[in-house]
């Protein structure tokens, strides 16, 4: 038991630790100044109209341009800066950094040059709807590009498919002897077809417009280059009045909004048979009456 003087001297003890502890903990108290504090968000901030970040335009954004061939079924052939599009012949050619195109064989001006990315060709979707006359929209988040069915030039989708119809080349020559042309023309049989194909004296090759192009120039008759230019050739004909050497025409379906779109060609041989080229084997003899080809034959021309 403490006496009354032991319990006064260690009330007093007791005191003095609290005092000393008491002060010293308000010595040590954190300097919010140099202490860490706790992270905590700021608060969102709104953005008048003059600082709202400025979005890129649909048609500022590049994307590829296989993906609306793909889309179109037609073929794509890229050689140097030239692009060249189509079935089986140019459709569409575009050139890398340059705003100058064809479409449908027409001189147009894109708003933007196309660009090579890594050895692919990409365009913004406002110049892909100005080559193909198609709307096409690219969905960012989705990554899915979408596009409608071509839409020709009027001059195109008027073509004069009637019998009697005449074009820009009513009779080139009558001085052709139509079974010699189409001797001629059998002499390439199997000859490759390739899409887009140079003049057949560099590439050997040809696709279905510049095989007609090669035949009927070596008898002096001058055809343009693509199948629908050459479908505004000559004079319409009625199945029953074709002869040798007249074109037949055949439509791509589903690649624009009117089928009557020429987008294929070749040379009636008689016997309700025709000469042209189409993939594998290349040039070979087809019936026009039958199958397939009766099916798509859109109309006849008599360019002789």
């Amino acid at each position: 038991m403490l006496n009354k003087h032991s319990k006064q001297k260690y009330l007093a003890i007791l005191v003095g630790i609290t005092l000393i502890l008491s002060c010293g903990a308000c010595g040590n108290k954190p300097n919010s100044a140099n202490s860490p504090q706790p992270e905590s968000r700021p608060k969102p901030k709104t953005l008048n109209a003059s600082e709202q970040p400025k979005q890129i335009k649909q048609t500022d954004e590049y994307v590829p341009l296989s993906s609306a061939v793909k889309s179109l079924g037609l073929h794509m052939k890229k050689s140097g800066s030239k692009v060249e599009i189509g079935y089986t012949d140019v459709m569409y050619q575009v050139a890398l950094n340059k705003t100058e195109a064809l479409s449908m064989g027409r001189p147009i001006v894109l708003s933007q040059v196309p660009k090579n990315r890594n050895g692919q060709v990409y365009m913004t979707p406002q110049a892909m709807t100005e080559l193909f006359g198609a709307n096409v929209t690219w969905n960012k988040p989705t990554r899915k590009l979408s596009i409608a069915q071509i839409t020709p030039p009027r001059r195109i989708e008027q073509q004069q498919t009637a019998p009697g119809g005449e074009g820009r080349l009513r009779a080139a020559s009558t001085n052709v002897n139509r079974d010699e042309l189409v001797n001629y023309a059998k002499q390439f049989m199997g000859v490759k077809y390739e899409f887009g194909a140079q003049p057949y004296e560099q590439s050997h090759t040809f696709d279905c417009s510049s095989f007609t192009q090669h035949v009927f120039g070596h008898f002096g008759v001058d055809l343009p280059r693509l199948a629908r230019d050459q479908g505004d050739t000559g004079q319409g004909v009625n199945r029953s009045e074709l002869l040798p050497g007249d074109l037949i025409f055949f439509t791509v379906p589903g690649r624009f909004q009117s089928d009557r779109i020429p987008g294929h060609v070749g040379i009636f041989i008689g016997d309700g048979k025709m000469i042209h080229t189409w993939g594998k084997p290349g040039v070979q003899i087809s019936d026009m009456d039958s199958g397939y080809w009766k099916g798509v034959r859109l109309f006849m021309r008599r360019v002789l």
